[in-house]
């Protein structure tokens, strides 16, 4: 009777513990997607007041904590980010995404190309095939001036994951810096093919071309951007600033 009692009685513990553990991930949640619709809306101030309000409840939740320094740098206060990441950081030292975002304020408050690249050796040694290190990585580089090193990294990341846009966008920046526009276009072209048409990528290289004077190229890959997604604006406004520069003033 004893021995089933206290079987009992655990069964009852582990039932609440989860129970708890449920409710307290539904509560964390919660604050993310509110704080997310927020930031959807706009209300960036409002998300950050919600966001302040769940780490209170929640102070080392690594989606609140993420989320809340995104918005900080994206306002430009970067002590403040830079604050909630050294948390999150002090909390998991090997939290990859944590790592990522403390790399990208070295550039963005202090142009710390060192210390941003000391923190992405960091995460890429948790995981050496991790493409969005890689391409931050690589995008480190060709900020820093270093072609080649970031040549070689986007052109890793391509080979890991031949559908990720960025990487293809970063790459043919790149190439057509250094005036090989040729190259370039391949490596748009490899893109647009490797991601079905990836509208933002496609638009990328609609832009190279009205750089260029190539109007007639740039209209004809907006166009195409367009089919894939004709509610892609970028797009629509840059055909739209193609057609008149050209003097179709129809459409």
């Amino acid at each position: 009777g004893t021995r089933g009692a206290v079987q009992h009685a655990c069964g009852l513990s582990v039932e609440k513990s989860e129970a708890d553990g449920t409710r307290v991930l539904a509560e964390q949640r919660a604050w993310h997607n509110k704080a997310q619709g927020q930031r959807r809306a706009g209300q960036i101030a409002d998300a950050l007041a919600t966001l302040q309000q769940g780490l209170q409840q929640f102070p080392d939740d690594r989606h609140l904590l993420s989320l809340a320094a995104s918005l900080e740098t994206k306002c430009g206060r970067f002590d403040a980010a830079r604050k909630l990441l050294d948390h999150g950081l002090r909390r998991d030292p090997k939290h990859a995404p944590f790592l990522l975002s403390r790399a990208m304020l070295e550039v963005k408050q202090k142009r710390d190309w060192q210390a941003a690249r000391v923190l992405l050796q960091r995460a890429l040694a948790l995981n050496p095939k991790n493409t969005a290190v890689l391409q931050a990585m690589g995008e480190l580089e060709v900020d820093a001036g270093n072609a080649a090193s970031a040549r070689t990294l986007l052109e890793k990341v391509i080979r890991l994951d031949p559908a990720m846009p960025h990487a293809y966008a970063s790459l043919a920046r790149l190439e057509a810096g250094a005036g090989n526009y040729a190259r370039a276009r391949k490596v748009f072209g490899q893109g647009a093919e490797a991601t079905n048409g990836n509208p933002p990528l496609l638009h990328a290289w609609a832009q190279m071309e009205m750089d260029l004077g190539r109007l007639a190229a740039a209209k004809q890959i907006l166009e195409a951007a367009l089919q894939v997604d004709p509610g892609h604006m970028p797009s629509y406004k840059s055909l739209g600033l193609a057609e008149w520069v050209t003097g179709n003033f129809s459409r």
